[in-house]
């Protein structure tokens, strides 16, 4: 290999390692916005519970979900800065989680609609958290994420209690719907990698042809013998 050949080589590797990085670097900061504003969601929503419920057992699961995911946002929010990590503010955060947020009709059922939607909110939190186990390349967001997940499906469990003692469409869930979203997680993880693998190939090929062209315009230049 000649001494051109071994620093474009050299160059090419460099360019990668960066590309690399700067792809796990922006996946941390998504799961940090992402986490961030469920946790906003989940705590705002449990207030509205206190305000409007009056049954014990809905208050109760209320307060625990404004005393767990404070104390988990709170973790969260340390180990981003720690981690130099870009967290948006939090009226931004705020903006992310309002479609979250239980939008609650006066007149409805209110307890059964809030165990609906914390059945929801929990299914849709455990699938950002899994897929961080899963995709994530920061080793102390996917500890922070392990350590969370049985905390979150205890809530889901707890949830999922709640909207059968109210009779909500959620406390009939069913093993096979669990299992369609299982599938569809999957699917979308598989899409996601091939589009992550095409994006990485085609800035590659780009790289490599103006590394390429680079060398064709610095040969022309050379003075002929």
């Amino acid at each position: 290999m000649t001494r051109l050949s071994k620093s474009v080589a050299a160059f090419m590797a460099l360019i990668l390692a960066t590309m690399f990085a700067q792809l796990a670097h922006a996946q941390a900061d998504n799961f940090v916005d992402e986490a961030s504003a469920k946790a906003i969601a989940e705590i705002e929503t449990a207030r509205l519970a206190l305000e409007q419920s009056q049954n014990p057992e809905v208050r109760s699961f209320a307060q625990k979900m404004i005393d767990d995911h404070t104390r988990n946002r709170d973790e969260l929010a340390q180990l981003a800065q720690q981690n130099n990590l870009e967290v948006s503010d939090d009226a931004r955060l705020m903006d992310r989680a309002k479609a979250w947020i239980l939008q609650w009709r006066e007149g409805e059922n209110f307890d059964e609609a809030y165990a609906n939607n914390q059945v929801n909110a929990h299914q849709q939190t455990i699938d950002i958290y899994q897929d961080y186990i899963e995709e994530g390349q920061d080793e102390n967001l996917r500890q922070y994420a392990e350590k969370s997940l049985p905390m979150l499906e205890e809530h889901l469990k707890q949830a999922e209690q709640l909207a059968q003692r109210f009779g909500g469409e959620q406390g009939q869930r069913s093993d096979r719907a669990q299992e369609t979203r299982t599938q569809e997680r999957g699917q979308e993880r598989t899409q996601q990698n091939e589009r992550n693998q095409q994006g990485l190939q085609q800035r590659e090929e780009q790289q490599t042809e103006r590394q390429r062209q680079d060398q064709i315009q610095r040969e022309e230049r050379q003075p002929q013998r």
